[in-house]
């Protein structure tokens, strides 16, 4: 009875170390990219300014891209799209902001 159980356990070993050596994927390595790459991965010509509000303490992060009018006819042109980012603090979560009636230069320093 002994050597029945070590032998199936033996066998368990066996099969499992069989599937862990055979499951082993060889990835590439993985490159990190810099916000501003990722940026310009995702959009057409990206800008970002920030802006820093020194009485309240919190940064606006202002981007402004290129889009296409139309995906499928790209010689149709581009549009800005402007957008805001209010960052409070490390700990809290951003708002954004698509209003386009914001006018940042009254409010902030550059």
């Amino acid at each position: 009875m002994l050597k029945r159980s070590v032998l199936k356990f033996m066998a368990l070993v066996f099969i499992a170390s069989f599937f862990t050596i055979g499951c082993r994927v060889k990835l590439d390595p993985v490159r990190i990219l810099t916000f501003q790459e990722k940026l310009s991965e995702l959009f057409i010509n990206p800008k970002v300014n920030k802006l820093k509000d020194t009485l309240n303490n919190f940064t606006i992060y202002n981007f402004e891209i290129d889009q296409f009018l139309e995906k499928s006819n790209k010689d149709l042109g581009v549009f800005k799209q402007q957008f805001k980012l209010v960052h409070f603090s490390e700990e809290l979560p951003v708002v954004v902001s698509f209003v386009n009636d914001f006018n940042a230069e009254e409010h902030f320093e550059f």
